[in-house]
């Protein structure tokens, strides 16, 4: 059995049955998704996240602006990166998003995994 674009959802106990006309047999293996997921900004890590991509900025001044960058560790494969520009009103750089200063707003990162 080959996974593809693997999601925590597809966590669980997965079972093989062989059967022909002499009997039967079967096996059951346990699916664990293990990611760690990381936000770092010029290049501090600013967050640990063990379930999601989500990053949240509070009280969002000018200072907060620049890119801000997810990286999803499995310990298997080659890490995965995303990065996102983030740009505040009153900083003079063409960006992604804008936030005005003092505005709450909710972040993700949004990526597919493979193990």
């Amino acid at each position: 059995i080959t996974f593809n674009n693997v999601k925590h959802s597809n966590a669980g106990n997965y079972t093989c049955i062989a059967s022909n006309t002499l009997g039967s047999d079967e096996y059951t293996v346990r699916l664990i998704i293990k990611v760690s997921l990381k936000w770092l900004k010029e290049p501090k890590i600013i967050g640990d996240i063990q379930s999601s991509t989500k990053l949240i900025l509070e009280n969002i001044e000018v200072k907060d602006a620049g890119s801000y960058e997810c990286v999803a560790e499995n310990g298997v494969d080659t890490d995965l990166r995303k990065i996102i520009e983030i740009s505040v009103n009153g900083e003079n750089e063409t960006n992604r998003f804008s936030l005005c200063s003092g505005e709450r707003r909710l972040l993700a990162a949004l990526l597919s995994l493979s193990l």
